[in-house]
């Protein structure tokens, strides 16, 4: 199972084959594209991210795993497989999403109710924003989550 966790990225660097997915991100040496390196989601320990869902304290717990991307249109992008869960003691989600660069969808599932709905996930230099129903012509609602 992939795991969903935001992420620090290194673009332009792969990972050797059968690394494991990951929490902790390897660290970059700045935010310089040319150099080859670029920070993406914040470097945050343990893949553990802090948000607020509707005024009621939210925790996501993220992993990721970095993939060769051949078909990347976007020279030197790096694709993600994501997996998680996001629990705000109200109520508890799960889900999966595809990173390529900075932004990805993927599927998020209410487990309280059963519900599965479309998410989009946009990296940040200090976490991610996640948003729920990005272009089902619902009302669509995005999240900020930060390292913690």
């Amino acid at each position: 199972m992939r795991n969903f966790g935001v992420f620090a990225t290194i673009v332009g660097t792969t990972l050797p084959a059968g690394c494991p997915p990951q929490s902790n991100p390897p660290a970059t040496t700045g935010d310089n594209p040319a150099a080859g390196t670029t920070t993406v989601g914040g470097n945050c320990p343990g893949g553990v991210y802090a948000g607020d869902i509707g005024g009621v304290q939210a925790t996501a717990n993220v992993q990721y795993e970095q993939l060769p991307c051949s078909s990347c249109v976007e020279p030197g992008a790096t694709y993600l497989a994501t997996a998680g869960t996001v629990d705000s003691g109200v109520a508890q989600y799960s889900f999966t999403a595809d990173i390529i660069g900075t932004s990805g969808y993927g599927d998020m599932v209410n487990l309280n109710a059963n519900e599965r709905f479309r998410i989009r996930i946009d990296l940040t230099s200090t976490g991610f924003l996640l948003t729920s129903n990005p272009f089902e012509g619902l009302v669509e609602t995005t999240y900020t989550f930060n390292c913690r």
